[in-house]
């Protein structure tokens, strides 16, 4: 987890640098525009296009820590030929503590990813919905396929699949936080298919 903070923070400060040099992306592309000069304008894009931080050039939604945790996971989702879907409306601003999004967004994410990549078949997909349904409700909803056997300790805990009677810990603080903010938390699996669906109100008691 500690690799993954660190990663993260990496990946924030590259959308960061290439948020802040867009700017003077847009300022070069003008003046080639004004000075009708498409030729210079093509090599400058093509040029431009190589200094682009890999997957850092696809903006998700304005949420820094978000959109860098979709960036790095989508990469990894790359790499091992996993299809994902991303359905992302986030303000920039949310009303949940970075560290706290981090915790959440990121524990799915990492175990949506790793389910696949257990997979033997092909068929392996993640699909992410970050929505305010409201102004006070974040909506999160993370599904991915598997295969296997999902297992559950007696209270209904899910159990890890990393170790033999290990409790998935990602899993219980993501849903520890949606109890903080008095989420109403849904986990179900199919055969084939893991979601878990969360709707969080920034009311407390």
């Amino acid at each position: 987890q500690k690799k993954q903070m660190e990663l993260l923070q990496v990946r924030i400060q590259e959308t960061s640098r290439f948020r802040h040099d867009i700017r003077h992306h847009f300022l070069a592309i003008d003046g080639f525009l004004k000075n009708d000069d498409m030729d210079g304008l093509k090599e400058y894009i093509q040029q431009s296009i190589t200094l682009l931080p890999g997957q850092m050039s696809k903006v998700y939604c304005d949420n820094v820590t978000v959109n860098a945790l979709l960036c790095y996971y989508r990469e990894q989702a790359d790499r091992a030929q996993i299809k994902t879907t991303f359905k992302i409306t986030l303000p920039k601003k949310l009303p949940v503590p970075d560290t706290e999004l981090c915790i959440m967004i990121g524990n799915l994410l990492e175990n949506a990813v790793e389910a696949c990549q257990r997979m033997k078949s092909e068929d392996k997909f993640v699909e992410v919905t970050l929505s305010m349904a409201s102004s006070a409700l974040l909506a999160i909803l993370v599904s991915n396929s598997y295969e296997g056997h999902v297992q559950q300790a007696g209270d209904g805990t899910f159990l890890s699949s990393k170790g033999k009677g290990r409790k998935g810990i990602g899993l219980s603080s993501v849903l520890n936080i949606a109890e903080k903010y008095n989420g109403i938390a849904k986990v179900e699996h199919t055969d084939q298919v893991f979601r878990v669906s969360l709707l969080l109100s920034m009311r407390f008691n």
